[in-house]
């Protein structure tokens, strides 16, 4: 499938079909809003309307009384060569005799198939799609009356192949059915459903829409056509309007839904029917530009029905994106049936893109008394809307929407980005510029799928170099006087250089001045420094190559079984899976090989009774290792109480000691490692307990000393990973946020200091961290979504780039995302595919995925794709464990919740929680939801809002301050969105003005008070707000024009208008007019964290607020009062924030 670059694709190829009243009365010409040509295969280009034949001018005549060829594309049609199909208005003038005529592709056989049927004397227009055929040309054929034809040409589809999903495919027209025939009856009394894909159809299984003329004959009394995708309830939208004894053709599209089948009803008067298929939509995904996407048809307006009038009698704008409409905010065009009913006299109706000038154009044309229904596309215009004009006779407008054309889509480009920070001090990042020192982040190379990751140095040496494993390949880089990097030479390297040729690789660890790796078939082997005999060759002896450590006199297979290795300055432990034994080699002037002497090996030498060891860690003179029953034991130097049994008395002779907290007796270790002079482990709570020095801030208790039992490091449970450093200590979160702490020479805890730090610090705002590296003057971790990041020193081009990024940035968490979520604890995304994802803390089933296990990496939520929109909330828990829970709408329109449901926000009748999604109700009308901490609000049908949740400060609006576990009604709409903050909410009515309810201790509701209020309150008299975001302690909002407007709380400056001071009433960001969507922290554990981000219409990206993870992206950690742009930042298409960290979509 081919991909266009995004900056190609910004307008979207779309065109908006008018009928155009001409001079000549009764005739029907078009006109169409031109758009780009940047489409994807099989996309819509629409063109500046082109005659191509009216057979009443001189030199076109005469009528078409015999079959006449027309060429369509090169020359001056407008269209170019190549096309695959033409759009086409085709008008019939003034037969003599009933008949029809049949549009095909030149060189095709006619087919028993018609696109425009008249009667003597009409004057009767047709939308018309037709495959293009033989040397540009089409066929026009006339079956009696010798009529007159006007042929415009308003757009053609891409001729690029293979056809992209959602593109075009014309087909010479087929007859798949005609009631009147043999066979084919009876007349529509019941629905009935019609095969449209497969057998011989000549549309293939799997096309998501097809291209119709649908034709009425002869009903008995007056009524409609509906036509839908089978399986779906049938929907309150008519296709084909007819009265007794009309012939009644029109143009159609149509989802297919379940077997390849739709259902045609009709109302009333048994009418025949007459389908002919013209073309289809191809299925799949992603649909891009240009691209149709067909919906179960829905009733927009009705201005018969009461609160929807009243008669068209001027002009009219009609929301058709966002809300309850099923079309989705930014798409380009939509699919709709116009239908005018009983107009007082004749005229026309326009159907326009709001806010552009009326055309002089008709949708469709009518006379006193008339129903006159017309497929028609119209280009979206200003906030989502179009508009419609009638002439006169204020007729009753009908209409239906049926599908929608892609605008600006998210396309997957490279899965992960790679970046790196750190110093500079030697030019090895390639900008002479950036300062020695830097914690900020920096990207390594173009490369993904990282997986491996180990960073480590030399203290007497002063070495430093990184190792990694990509897509199987191992590649090192740095400082190479010992031939650490294994690349044969010894040539630093500044970039990742390969080491072999193979991509078999599995781990990889690098020690001081050598380096280890295990193969996918479970070989050893080392390189690099082997002066205390440490790589394990047997030979003391220097190897710029790895070379496989095996085994002389053990069992057959004495170069296999290996499972782990770590290397230290000058030793090395790894564990073999037969009898989980534990080999020690190098280095043994402390014991600390474990054997119970001080004799040296240069070659493994096996542990006597280490039987069942799960894993082992090597420090500068100690090793500790992990026994299968989750005991820790330690061996080797004590000075610092690096063996964690309370001394710091080296044992003579050396022997295994058990690490043991003080008076606990309980061994369930689940991790251990080590550091130079200390060892840090992992509880199966969750906890991290380290001991040993601690002078430089690494044991993490919050004080700068040494400890020679494990103590806690921080209160939290939810860690998942870590690794120590020399000195320094890094650590991942079930979260998937990172946090170092320790020695901070070099920036190497990622935390913008230099001096140490006594407790775990958050490192930025990310939370996508999936493994760490802490080595002697630098770190480097892997993120769920493959990529390599490293930070610290880089003298010895240890960072392994040239680039440089000098503060921490806003980045995408995946790059084919097409909706993203965040909360405190947990994100989730909607991949472009439909599919679902979420990470982080699964402690009350905020991921979804049923397991209750927490992930760092995504997981996806079931198996479906077809997901629409989601939405996350949450908040920390009294006891400070991470509290989470996400709904999710599916293209049925369906809602499910999973999750938290403490406060009854799954909205199931219950306060149960849920591990994987679970249905709210049985609506199929929901098209937005928002969630906030612990509740949430959700807009359906035509304008129905319904909250449910905590309802303690009145956030739910229903009057009261009950809770409720189901969906609670909110008065007062109809609505058009609606955002859930903390304890509070806010919604734009339809009408454009602003409501907000619930807390207000903070003046987030904007309406000048502290007043809580238990039910909408409006925010001022505007009535042209487009869109809010609610926040924790301040909301924001944008009006029509462009305007950004902000609220409530200010302490951190998230309202973003220069100053600290709270506002309790809307005050204007700035006095530009060029914001198109905001969004503001929800919950946050503290306010100081609240931060809010907009995007302008020019697609940049700009941030304010609190900034102490560099959650504001613009390369620091400073408050911002005002918005700031985020570093970098060009085609941002979608932002949403947390507390401490902000994720958006772009280009």
């Amino acid at each position: 499938m081919s991909r266009r670059p995004f900056l190609t694709r910004l307008t979207a190829p779309l065109a908006s079909m008018l009928l155009v009243a001409s001079a000549t009365a009764g005739v029907l010409t078009t006109t169409v809003v031109p758009a780009s040509a940047a489409v994807s295969a099989g996309g819509f280009v629409g063109v500046t309307p082109n005659r191509l034949l009216d057979t009443r001018t001189v030199g076109q005549t005469p009528c078409l009384l015999t079959a006449r060829n027309l060429t369509v594309t090169g020359g001056a049609t407008t269209v170019p060569v190549g096309a695959s199909a033409v759009a086409l208005n085709v008008t019939v003038v003034s037969p003599t005799l009933p008949g029809y005529v049949t549009v095909y592709p030149t060189g095709a056989d006619r087919p028993t198939a018609s696109n425009v049927n008249y009667v003597a004397g009409q004057v009767v227009p047709n939308g018309v799609f037709v495959k293009v055929g033989d040397a540009g040309q089409i066929t026009l054929f006339a079956s009696g009356g010798c009529p007159d034809v006007i042929v415009d040409v308003l757009g053609y589809f891409d001729g690029t192949t293979p056809v992209e999903p959602g593109g075009f495919v014309g087909v010479t027209p087929k007859r798949l059915v005609d009631t009147r025939s043999p066979g084919e009856g009876p007349c529509l009394g019941t629905p009935r459903n019609l095969t449209v894909t497969g057998g011989t159809t000549t549309v293939p299984v799997g096309a998501s829409a097809v291209a119709l003329n649908v034709t009425v004959v002869s009903p008995t009394l007056p009524g409609y056509v509906t036509v839908y995708p089978a399986g779906a309830a049938r929907p309150t939208a008519s296709n084909v309007n007819y009265s007794a004894g009309q012939v009644v053709p029109n143009n159609v599209t149509v989802k297919v839904g379940d077997a390849g089948q739709i259902t045609l009803f009709a109302s009333g008067g048994c009418p025949n029917v007459i389908v002919d298929v013209v073309g289809y939509y191809e299925g799949g995904s992603p649909v891009l530009e240009g691209g149709f996407v067909g919906l179960t048809p829905k009733r927009l307006v009705d201005t018969r029905n009461v609160g929807e009038g009243p008669c068209v009698s001027a002009l009219r704008d009609l929301t058709v994106t966002g809300g309850s409409t099923t079309v989705p905010v930014g798409a380009n065009a939509v699919a709709l049936n116009i239908t005018v009913v009983s107009p007082s006299i004749p005229g026309y109706l326009t159907a326009f893109p709001t806010g552009a000038t009326r055309p002089t154009a008709s949708t469709l044309n009518y006379v006193a008394g008339q129903v006159v229904p017309n497929g028609t596309v119209v280009k979206v215009g200003d906030a989502g809307a179009i508009s419609l004009f009638a002439s006169g006779g204020c007729p009753h407008v009908i209409v239906d929407v049926v599908g929608y054309y892609e605008g600006t889509v998210a396309l997957p480009g490279d899965p992960t980005n790679l970046e790196v920070w750190g110093s500079n001090d030697f030019g090895q990042l390639g900008d002479p510029s950036v300062p020695a020192s830097a914690a900020s982040p920096l990207r390594v190379g173009t490369s993904t799928g990282w997986t491996s990751v180990s960073t480590s140095g030399s203290f007497d040496l002063e070495q430093s170099h990184t190792c990694g494993i990509r897509s199987g390949a191992l590649y090192c880089w740095g400082i190479n006087d010992y031939g650490q990097l294994g690349n044969g030479t010894l040539d630093p390297s500044e970039t990742p250089t390969q080491v072999g040729v193979g991509t078999t690789w599995q781990s990889v660890v690098a020690g001081g001045t050598s380096t280890c790796a295990i193969k996918t078939d479970t070989t050893l082997w080392c390189w690099g420094d082997n002066s205390y005999g440490q790589l394990g060759d047997g030979t003391g002896s220097q190897t710029e190559s790895p070379v496989q450590i095996e085994l002389s006199d053990v069992d057959a297979n004495i170069g296999l079984g290996w499972t782990a290795v770590d290397v230290s300055q000058t030793h090395a432990c790894a564990v073999r899976t037969t009898g989980s034994a534990l080999w020690c080699w190098g280095d043994n002037s402390f014991g600390q090989l474990g054997d119970g002497t001080y004799d040296s090996y240069y070659s493994p030498t096996r542990i006597a009774g280490s039987a069942a060891w799960a894993n082992t860690s090597t420090g500068w003179f100690h090793s500790c290792s992990l026994k299968s029953n989750s005991t820790v034991f330690c061996i080797g130097d004590a000075s610092a109480g690096q063996l964690g049994n309370g001394s710091d008395f080296t044992p003579e002779p050396p022997l295994y000691v058990r690490a043991t907290p003080s008076g606990d007796t309980t061994f369930d270790w689940t991790a251990v490692t080590s550091g130079a002079y200390h060892s840090c482990a992992r509880r199966s709570t969750g906890t991290i307990w380290c001991w040993g020095d601690g002078y430089l801030g690494q044991i993490g208790t919050g004080v700068f000393t040494f400890s020679g039992r494990p103590v806690q490091a921080d209160a939290g449970t939810n860690w998942a990973t870590l690794d120590a450093g020399d000195s320094h200590n890094c650590a991942i979160k079930t979260t998937g946020t990172l946090w170092c702490w320790g020695d901070g020479a070099d920036f190497k805890t990622g935390i913008d200091t230099i001096d140490g730090v006594a407790t775990p610090t958050q490192v930025g705002s990310v939370s996508t961290w999936s493994k760490v590296s802490a080595g002697y003057r630098n770190t480097c971790a892997i993120r769920t979504d493959t990529s390599l990041w490293c930070w610290g020193a880089n003298d010895q081009g240890q960072l392994g780039t040239p680039s440089h990024r000098s503060g921490p940035g806003a980045s995408p968490v995946f790059t084919d995302a097409a909706d993203v979520a965040g909360s405190h604890a947990t994100s989730c995304t909607i991949r472009i595919s439909g599919s679902l994802w979420c990470s982080g803390s699964n402690l009350t089933g905020g991921l979804g995925d049923a397991s209750g296990l927490d992930s760092n990496v995504p997981v996806q939520v079931g198996a479906d794709v077809d997901w629409a929109t989601v939405t996350a909330g949450g908040f920390v828990g009294v006891f400070g464990d991470p509290v989470a829970f996400a709904c999710a709408t599916k293209d049925s329109g369906t809602l499910w919740c999973w999750g938290d449901n403490s406060s009854g926000q799954l909205g199931d009748g219950t306060l149960f929680q849920s591990d994987a999604p679970s249905q709210v109700g049985s609506a199929t009308d929901w098209s937005s939801v928002s969630a906030g901490s612990n509740f949430v609000c959700g807009i359906q049908g035509s304008g129905d809002l319904s909250c449910w949740g905590a309802g303690s400060l009145g956030q739910l609006g229903g009057g009261g301050t009950t809770s409720a576990s189901t969906p609670s009604a909110v008065a007062g709409g109809p609505w058009a969105s609606v955002s859930a903050g903390n304890t509070q909410a806010c919604a734009v009515k339809t009408a454009g003005t602003l409501w907000c309810w619930g807390n207000n201790a903070n003046n987030q509701l904007g309406d000048g008070t502290i007043t809580q209020r238990n039910s909408p309150t409006q925010v001022g008299v505007a009535t042209d707000w487009v869109a809010v975001s609610a926040g924790g302690a301040a909301s924001c909002g944008i009006r029509s024009a462009g305007s950004l407007w902000c609220w409530g709380d200010n302490s951190s400056g998230a309202v973003g208008d220069g100053t600290v001071t709270s506002r309790s009433t809307p005050v204007q960001i700035g006095s530009g007019n060029t914001w198109q969507q905001v969004a503001v922290t929800g919950y946050a554990e503290f306010t100081s964290d609240a931060h809010s981000c907009a995007i302008r219409t020019d697609e940049s990206l700009w941030c304010w607020g609190g900034n102490a993870s560099g959650q504001l992206g613009d390369g620091t950690t400073t408050q911002r009062t005002s918005p700031t742009e985020v570093v970098s930042a060009t085609a941002w298409g979608y932002i949403t924030v947390s507390d401490t960290y902000s994720m958006g979509l772009r280009g």
